[in-house]
């Protein structure tokens, strides 16, 4: 359900037709509302992200260009399509009216162009959610970030990402810029093995999220040698306590295999141990010999 306010107070129209899509609305700028961040300095939308974080809301506007999001996120090119959701025929009117008074929507302030509000930015775990849309959103857009994150920081990042099914372009821009080696470097052997479970999930998380397989390879080994496997994460956790993919089941599974085996080979050896059977001759016909 998404509504349309019209942009004249005198007038008080407002328009709510029905859409499939659950998760954005459209709407008009209305003068109190959040000062948008500029991503793209002539969008012709207004993202509106809300999440939850701890027991309040986070509210933040971002002025976007719909064409790159929709080239960039799936997500956005599905929700933008003409003709599929309402949005995009709302937008579409409310561009025609703007570019009226203006001549153009690049030259239109943000408060008059058309809103789209999308709730819940996946299982991630921040305190704030400015700097990590941002990024995410200038990396759509196919600008640079301001520095490397920390690894918590991209293990949101490749949540974000995942939920607005653009996995592609953020794992090209993390490639791109050796994000990854670059962490690696900055952690010594030491640091490595002394990492905390929490930790070391989120980095298989983003090898996993993001494609690179020595963290996957080496971070799996990690949690099934240390026994971190097999628990049963609240819904509400950040989504590396619940690791995608049925990863979860698998490193179990593979624990359960280790343990069975080093159990039976202990009960193997003890058995002939303690069997009569003469176990190795040594090249003569007998023990005695």
């Amino acid at each position: 359900m998404l509504a349309i306010v019209n942009g004249s107070d005198s007038e008080g129209c407002r328009i709510t037709p029905s859409s499939p899509s659950s998760q954005a609305s459209t709407a008009v700028a209305s003068d109190n509302a959040i000062t948008p961040t500029a991503i793209a300095a002539h969008g012709d939308i207004v993202l509106r992200v809300e999440h939850e974080i701890g027991k309040g809301k986070a509210v933040r506007s971002f002025r976007v260009d719909s064409p790159t999001l929709r080239s960039s996120s799936k997500y956005f090119e599905r929700l933008l399509q003409p003709g599929r959701f309402g949005e995009a025929a709302n937008i579409e009117a409310k561009h025609k009216g703007i570019c009226e008074r203006y001549g153009s929507v690049a030259h239109a302030p943000a408060e008059e162009l058309p809103i789209v509000d999308i709730e819940e930015l996946g299982r991630i775990n921040v305190r704030t959610i400015d700097g990590l849309v941002s990024d995410f959103l200038h990396i759509l857009h196919g600008k640079d970030i301001q520095a490397h994150p920390s690894v918590a920081n991209l293990a949101n990042l490749a949540i974000v990402a995942d939920r607005f099914d653009a996995a592609k372009i953020v794992n090209d821009y993390v490639r791109r810029n050796k994000m990854i080696r670059a962490l690696e470097g900055k952690t010594t052997h030491k640091q490595d093995a002394m990492l905390t479970e929490e930790k070391v999930r989120q980095r298989l998380l983003v090898g996993i999220m993001l494609d690179y397989p020595a963290w996957v390879d080496r971070y799996s080994a990690r949690m099934i040698t240390k026994g971190w496997v097999g628990g049963e994460p609240e819904i509400s956790t950040a989504l590396w306590w619940d690791l995608p993919s049925r990863v979860e089941d698998e490193l179990s599974f593979r624990r359960d295999c280790v343990l069975d085996t080093i159990q039976s080979l202990q009960a193997h050896f003890l058995r002939l141990y303690t069997s009569r059977d003469r176990q190795c001759k040594l090249g003569y016909d007998s023990s005695t010999q």
